[in-house]
């Protein structure tokens, strides 16, 4: 589901393969063109060190060949398998 907020749609965290399948579908049928779309997306923090894959993974789940905006969700590095909950709050 998409949400919009002040002219701006926000798509909740960790579904873009449900985004992705969602924005086929609209561009496949006209609902909309891609080129009218700004898509961002974010590197999550315990994927620093693999940014070039995360982004490709990133661009295969919303089945895209671009996006418009990369953030980085948080400017420290963890590693994957820690909890990354537990990280988080350590900055709160």
């Amino acid at each position: 589901m998409l949400r919009t907020i002040r002219g701006f749609t926000r798509v909740p965290q960790q579904n873009e393969a449900k985004v992705g399948k969602a924005l086929a579908e609209a561009i496949q049928v006209g609902l909309v063109k891609r080129e009218d779309l700004f898509i961002t997306t974010k590197l999550w923090s315990s994927d620093h060190g693999h940014v070039h894959e995360a982004c490709k993974d990133s661009l295969k789940q919303l089945r895209l060949d671009y996006m418009d905006l990369y953030l980085v969700h948080l400017p420290v590095a963890i590693k994957r398998t820690e909890d990354h909950v537990g990280i988080m709050q350590k900055f709160v």
